[in-house]
């Protein structure tokens, strides 16, 4: 069995829509645990109301606690051999699960990931693209660095890999799937990759994790550094893998680009500084990759390190004159 794991959120304008989706799968062998986090408009009826069409549905209602927990609370919940992310906001191709199942099957992997394409006003474009082809741990590992491969929808994963020693970081509000989806990637051996639809998108403005809070910000920080320390806990080094050094250095960029950059402490923005030096001034040969594929980054970082009074639209017309 399947057990597909839906967080809801205050979600009303979606909720039926992934519920229908998953009702109407082509696999019936699913359990569909639907979680209620806490919502303050009709979620809830929602959730009981289809309870009562359908056995599968096991409705949970509780108090907020994010989307990490809510999701953990899932996994713990959960009675299938496998374990399917599903976001309440969006929905799946009515034949999703039976190809992950079969892909499954076929190729006894720990992971089967598949393609995802985001609804945009005039039909979809594609969100995680996706090749016919098999990966281990470490190669998806490289894909989520190189990549930015963050989501865990769109993704079968074999119950085991949860059972042990896997952080779900509930105190994160944003980046938990990266976090998360590293742990995962770890301990699986063979990643089975096909690139047939399952999974539709919707890249909500309203969602709490595209609001751009202080709290948003720390935590995509946070996440970032996470991700780095999980990969070099399981062997990456930052010497010699630039795979690892090119997602360091995208996201101190992305840090300092960022219009809630001066409102991180002190701390924090020495040890960007220090990060700076470690990956990119003191190591001859990223930095002659990483200045010549991405010569602008670089060159913020650089600046940013020697010259930290230089605002972003300074930089510009310095960069303009000098490149």
């Amino acid at each position: 069995m399947i057990s597909i794991i839906i967080p809801c959120h205050n979600i009303v304008g979606y909720l039926e829509a992934c519920l229908n989706s998953c009702l109407l799968q082509t696999h019936k062998n699913i359990e569909i645990i639907v979680l209620n986090d806490g919502s303050e408009d009709e979620t809830e009826e929602i959730i009981n109301h289809y309870a009562l069409l359908d056995k599968r549905i096991v409705p949970i209602h509780k108090h907020n606690e994010g989307v990490a927990k809510t999701r953990q609370i899932g996994v713990e919940k959960a009675s299938g051999e496998y374990i399917f992310f599903l976001d309440g906001d969006d929905y799946l191709p009515l034949n999703a699960i039976e190809i992950l199942a079969n892909e499954m099957s076929n190729s006894n992997a720990d992971m089967v990931i598949g393609q995802g394409l985001e609804e945009i006003k005039i039909g979809y474009d594609i969100v995680k693209t996706v090749n016919n082809e098999q990966l281990t741990g470490r190669q998806l590992i490289n894909k989520i660095l190189t990549d930015r491969f963050f989501g865990i929808w769109g993704i079968l994963y074999k119950r085991s890999l949860f059972d042990e020693q896997i952080n779900f970081h509930c105190d994160l509000k944003n980046g938990e799937d990266a976090v998360l989806l590293m742990q995962l990637a770890n301990k699986s051996k063979l990643v089975q990759c096909t690139n047939k639809i399952i999974y539709f998108y919707r890249n909500r403005k309203t969602s709490v994790t595209k609001e751009p809070t202080d709290q948003n910000f720390l935590d995509s920080i946070k996440c970032r550094f996470m991700v780095e320390n999980y990969a070099i806990d399981y062997g990456f080094n930052k010497d010699k893998d630039f795979e690892l050094g090119s997602f360091v250095c995208a996201s101190l960029t992305f840090m300092i680009l960022n219009k809630n950059f001066n409102k991180i402490d002190e701390s924090t923005k020495i040890l960007i500084k220090e990060k700076i030096r470690n990956y990119l001034l003191s190591n001859p040969d990223f930095r002659s990759f990483y200045s010549k594929n991405f010569h602008k980054n670089y060159s913020r970082l650089f600046f940013f390190y020697h010259f930290p009074f230089i605002n972003e639209s300074m930089f510009q017309k310095i960069y303009k004159i000098l490149f």
